[in-house]
Protein backbone atom coordinates (compact mmCIF):
# COMPACT_ATOMS: atom_id res chain seq x y z
CA UNK A 1 0.00 0.00 0.00
CA UNK A 2 1.46 3.31 -0.99
CA UNK A 3 1.79 5.86 1.15
CA UNK A 4 -1.13 8.48 0.04
CA UNK A 5 -3.13 5.16 0.39
CA UNK A 6 -2.17 4.53 3.64
CA UNK A 7 -3.28 8.01 4.41
CA UNK A 8 -6.38 8.02 2.72
CA UNK A 9 -7.34 4.78 5.11
CA UNK A 10 -6.13 6.30 8.51
CA UNK A 11 -8.91 8.65 9.90
CA UNK A 12 -6.73 9.32 13.05
CA UNK A 13 -3.84 10.38 10.67
CA UNK A 14 -6.15 12.73 8.78
CA UNK A 15 -7.70 14.39 12.01
CA UNK A 16 -4.58 15.06 13.46
CA UNK A 17 -3.31 16.90 9.58
CA UNK A 18 -6.63 18.66 9.67
CA UNK A 19 -5.96 19.88 13.18
CA UNK A 20 -2.41 20.66 12.24
CA UNK A 21 -2.63 22.84 9.62
CA UNK A 22 -5.49 25.22 11.50
CA UNK A 23 -3.18 25.40 14.21
CA UNK A 24 -0.34 26.67 11.83
CA UNK A 25 -3.00 28.98 10.11
CA UNK A 26 -3.90 30.14 13.37
CA UNK A 27 -0.43 31.04 14.71
CA UNK A 28 0.52 33.08 12.18
CA UNK A 29 -2.75 35.30 12.50
CA UNK A 30 -3.88 35.94 16.42
CA UNK A 31 -2.78 38.55 17.69
CA UNK A 32 -2.36 37.80 21.64
CA UNK A 33 1.21 37.48 22.86
CA UNK A 34 0.32 33.54 23.39
CA UNK A 35 -0.40 32.34 20.05
CA UNK A 36 0.40 28.62 21.24
CA UNK A 37 -2.34 28.83 23.46
CA UNK A 38 -4.78 30.32 22.18
CA UNK A 39 -4.38 28.53 18.84
CA UNK A 40 -4.77 25.28 20.91
CA UNK A 41 -8.41 26.60 22.81
CA UNK A 42 -9.93 27.86 19.07
CA UNK A 43 -9.41 24.22 18.14
CA UNK A 44 -11.44 23.35 20.77
CA UNK A 45 -13.73 25.47 19.60
CA UNK A 46 -13.89 25.07 15.93
CA UNK A 47 -13.70 20.78 16.68
CA UNK A 48 -17.39 20.38 16.95
CA UNK A 49 -18.46 22.34 14.16
CA UNK A 50 -16.45 20.30 12.27
CA UNK A 51 -17.76 17.02 13.23
CA UNK A 52 -21.40 18.25 13.83
CA UNK A 53 -20.42 19.13 9.66
CA UNK A 54 -19.24 16.05 8.45
CA UNK A 55 -21.43 13.82 10.36
CA UNK A 56 -25.27 15.95 10.18
CA UNK A 57 -24.89 18.42 7.04
CA UNK A 58 -22.20 16.70 4.46
CA UNK A 59 -24.83 14.40 3.74
CA UNK A 60 -27.09 16.75 2.18
CA UNK A 61 -24.86 17.38 -0.55
CA UNK A 62 -25.64 15.09 -3.02
CA UNK A 63 -29.31 15.22 -2.85
CA UNK A 64 -30.24 19.01 -1.35
CA UNK A 65 -27.53 21.36 -2.72
CA UNK A 66 -29.57 24.27 -1.53
CA UNK A 67 -29.83 22.59 1.98
CA UNK A 68 -26.48 22.27 2.22
CA UNK A 69 -25.31 25.20 1.33
CA UNK A 70 -27.39 26.58 3.84
CA UNK A 71 -26.86 24.36 6.89
CA UNK A 72 -23.12 24.54 5.83
CA UNK A 73 -23.52 28.81 6.33
CA UNK A 74 -25.35 28.20 9.48
CA UNK A 75 -23.27 25.89 11.32
CA UNK A 76 -20.51 28.36 10.68
CA UNK A 77 -21.86 31.62 11.70
CA UNK A 78 -23.11 29.93 14.79
CA UNK A 79 -19.95 28.34 15.86
CA UNK A 80 -18.22 31.27 14.55
CA UNK A 81 -20.22 33.32 17.19
CA UNK A 82 -19.54 31.18 20.07
CA UNK A 83 -15.89 30.90 19.92
CA UNK A 84 -15.74 34.90 19.21
CA UNK A 85 -17.79 35.92 22.56
CA UNK A 86 -15.63 32.91 24.61
CA UNK A 87 -12.64 34.19 22.80
CA UNK A 88 -13.78 37.67 24.24
CA UNK A 89 -14.70 36.54 27.46
CA UNK A 90 -11.47 34.78 28.66
CA UNK A 91 -9.00 37.21 26.86
CA UNK A 92 -11.11 40.34 27.52
CA UNK A 93 -11.49 41.54 24.03
CA UNK A 94 -14.21 43.70 22.68
CA UNK A 95 -15.87 41.34 19.54
CA UNK A 96 -15.94 43.99 16.57
CA UNK A 97 -16.71 43.00 12.85
CA UNK A 98 -13.27 42.46 12.10
CA UNK A 99 -12.09 39.72 15.04
CA UNK A 100 -15.98 38.15 13.65
CA UNK A 101 -14.95 37.32 10.18
CA UNK A 102 -10.95 36.55 10.59
CA UNK A 103 -12.81 33.83 13.20
CA UNK A 104 -15.30 33.28 10.30
CA UNK A 105 -13.12 32.61 8.10
CA UNK A 106 -10.70 30.22 10.24
CA UNK A 107 -13.97 28.20 10.79
CA UNK A 108 -14.98 27.88 6.51
CA UNK A 109 -11.51 26.34 6.01
CA UNK A 110 -11.83 24.18 8.77
CA UNK A 111 -15.18 23.13 7.86
CA UNK A 112 -13.96 23.28 3.82
CA UNK A 113 -10.80 21.41 5.10
CA UNK A 114 -12.20 18.93 7.32
CA UNK A 115 -15.57 17.95 4.53
CA UNK A 116 -13.13 17.71 1.91
CA UNK A 117 -11.09 15.38 3.48
CA UNK A 118 -13.89 13.14 4.58
CA UNK A 119 -15.30 12.91 0.87
CA UNK A 120 -12.09 11.63 -0.15
CA UNK A 121 -11.84 9.37 2.58
CA UNK A 122 -15.17 7.89 1.72
CA UNK A 123 -14.38 7.98 -2.00
CA UNK A 124 -11.24 5.72 -1.39
CA UNK A 125 -12.81 3.50 0.86
CA UNK A 126 -16.00 3.10 -1.94
CA UNK A 127 -13.23 1.78 -4.44
CA UNK A 128 -11.19 -0.38 -1.84
CA UNK A 129 -14.65 -1.97 -0.94
CA UNK A 130 -15.89 -1.91 -4.75
CA UNK A 131 -11.87 -3.58 -6.01
CA UNK A 132 -12.47 -6.18 -3.26
CA UNK A 133 -15.91 -7.11 -3.58
CA UNK A 134 -15.71 -7.66 -7.60
CA UNK A 135 -12.38 -9.62 -7.60
CA UNK A 136 -13.44 -12.06 -4.81
CA UNK A 137 -15.12 -15.57 -5.56
CA UNK A 138 -17.31 -17.55 -3.37
CA UNK A 139 -15.43 -20.45 -1.90
CA UNK A 140 -18.52 -22.35 -0.79
CA UNK A 141 -21.11 -22.05 -3.13
CA UNK A 142 -24.02 -23.98 -0.91
CA UNK A 143 -23.82 -20.94 0.90
CA UNK A 144 -24.80 -18.77 -2.08
CA UNK A 145 -27.52 -16.45 -1.34
CA UNK A 146 -30.57 -17.57 -3.44
CA UNK A 147 -33.42 -14.80 -2.54
CA UNK A 148 -33.60 -12.07 -0.21
CA UNK A 149 -36.73 -10.07 1.24
CA UNK A 150 -37.91 -6.59 1.23
CA UNK A 151 -40.05 -3.79 2.54
CA UNK A 152 -41.87 -2.00 -0.05
CA UNK A 153 -44.98 -0.08 0.56
CA UNK A 154 -46.08 -1.91 3.45
CA UNK A 155 -45.61 -5.28 2.25
CA UNK A 156 -42.85 -8.05 2.52
CA UNK A 157 -41.66 -9.20 -0.85
CA UNK A 158 -39.21 -12.06 -1.55
CA UNK A 159 -36.85 -11.38 -4.41
CA UNK A 160 -34.78 -14.66 -6.10
CA UNK A 161 -31.20 -13.19 -6.50
CA UNK A 162 -30.77 -14.13 -9.95
CA UNK A 163 -34.37 -12.27 -11.21
CA UNK A 164 -32.41 -8.92 -10.33
CA UNK A 165 -30.75 -6.93 -13.08
CA UNK A 166 -29.35 -3.97 -11.74
CA UNK A 167 -30.56 -1.65 -8.33
CA UNK A 168 -30.18 2.08 -8.28
CA UNK A 169 -29.76 4.27 -5.24
CA UNK A 170 -32.77 6.79 -4.63
CA UNK A 171 -31.68 8.98 -1.83
CA UNK A 172 -32.64 6.96 1.60
CA UNK A 173 -34.18 3.91 -0.87
CA UNK A 174 -33.18 1.83 -3.41
CA UNK A 175 -34.89 1.25 -7.03
CA UNK A 176 -34.62 -2.87 -7.66
CA UNK A 177 -35.12 -3.72 -11.17
CA UNK A 178 -35.87 -7.33 -12.18
CA UNK A 179 -39.14 -8.06 -14.61
CA UNK A 180 -40.40 -4.46 -12.21
CA UNK A 181 -39.05 -2.29 -10.21
CA UNK A 182 -39.54 -2.45 -6.53
CA UNK A 183 -38.76 0.65 -4.07
CA UNK A 184 -37.82 -0.16 -1.29
CA UNK A 185 -36.03 2.06 2.20
CA UNK A 186 -32.54 1.09 2.30
CA UNK A 187 -29.25 2.29 1.10
CA UNK A 188 -27.35 0.89 -1.82
CA UNK A 189 -24.17 -0.39 0.72
CA UNK A 190 -25.92 -1.54 2.81
CA UNK A 191 -28.18 -4.23 0.60
CA UNK A 192 -25.12 -5.06 -1.38
CA UNK A 193 -23.92 -6.69 1.51
CA UNK A 194 -26.56 -8.66 1.57
CA UNK A 195 -26.01 -10.01 -2.14
CA UNK A 196 -24.18 -12.57 -3.25
CA UNK A 197 -20.63 -11.51 -4.98
CA UNK A 198 -22.33 -11.97 -8.74
CA UNK A 199 -23.07 -8.34 -7.95
CA UNK A 200 -20.68 -5.43 -8.63
CA UNK A 201 -21.07 -1.86 -7.78
CA UNK A 202 -20.18 -0.10 -11.48
CA UNK A 203 -21.32 3.52 -10.05
CA UNK A 204 -21.83 5.55 -6.56
CA UNK A 205 -25.70 4.95 -7.72
CA UNK A 206 -25.73 1.67 -9.61
CA UNK A 207 -25.02 -2.12 -9.08
CA UNK A 208 -25.54 -4.84 -11.60
CA UNK A 209 -26.24 -8.60 -11.18
CA UNK A 210 -22.57 -9.64 -12.55
CA UNK A 211 -24.91 -12.27 -14.99
CA UNK A 212 -27.02 -10.32 -16.49
CA UNK A 213 -23.80 -8.01 -18.13
CA UNK A 214 -23.80 -8.01 -21.95
CA UNK A 215 -21.32 -5.78 -22.84
CA UNK A 216 -18.94 -2.69 -21.80
CA UNK A 217 -19.38 0.38 -24.37
CA UNK A 218 -17.13 3.00 -23.47
CA UNK A 219 -18.12 4.58 -20.12
CA UNK A 220 -21.42 2.24 -20.09
CA UNK A 221 -22.39 -0.84 -19.42
CA UNK A 222 -25.16 -2.43 -21.20
CA UNK A 223 -27.22 -5.34 -19.72
CA UNK A 224 -28.79 -8.21 -21.27
CA UNK A 225 -32.15 -6.23 -21.26
CA UNK A 226 -30.66 -3.56 -23.22
CA UNK A 227 -30.54 -1.08 -20.31
CA UNK A 228 -27.58 1.18 -20.50
CA UNK A 229 -26.32 2.35 -17.63
CA UNK A 230 -23.04 4.74 -16.56
CA UNK A 231 -19.39 3.42 -15.67
CA UNK A 232 -18.27 5.70 -12.65
CA UNK A 233 -14.15 6.15 -12.88
CA UNK A 234 -13.45 4.52 -9.95
CA UNK A 235 -14.90 1.43 -10.42
CA UNK A 236 -14.15 0.95 -14.08
CA UNK A 237 -10.78 -1.24 -13.06
CA UNK A 238 -12.77 -3.37 -11.14
CA UNK A 239 -15.60 -4.24 -13.34
CA UNK A 240 -12.78 -4.78 -15.67
CA UNK A 241 -10.57 -6.69 -13.16
CA UNK A 242 -13.38 -9.18 -12.76
CA UNK A 243 -13.76 -9.73 -15.94
CA UNK A 244 -10.38 -10.72 -16.31
CA UNK A 245 -11.16 -13.12 -13.42
CA UNK A 246 -14.16 -14.41 -14.73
Amino acid sequence: MSASNRFMANKITQNLFVWFLVFLLLIVIVQPSNKVGTAIFTICLLAPAVYICNLVILPFLKEKLIAFIGLFIANGVVFTLISALLTSAVSDKVIDSKLFINYFGIMIFALILGAALKIARDSFTRRSEAHQQATEIPTNKEEAVTSIFVKSDKKIIKIHVDEIQYIEAYGNYIKIFTEEMILTPQTLTDFLEKLPSDFIQIHKSFVINFNKLRLIDGNQIVLQSGVKLPIGKMYKKAVLDRIKNK
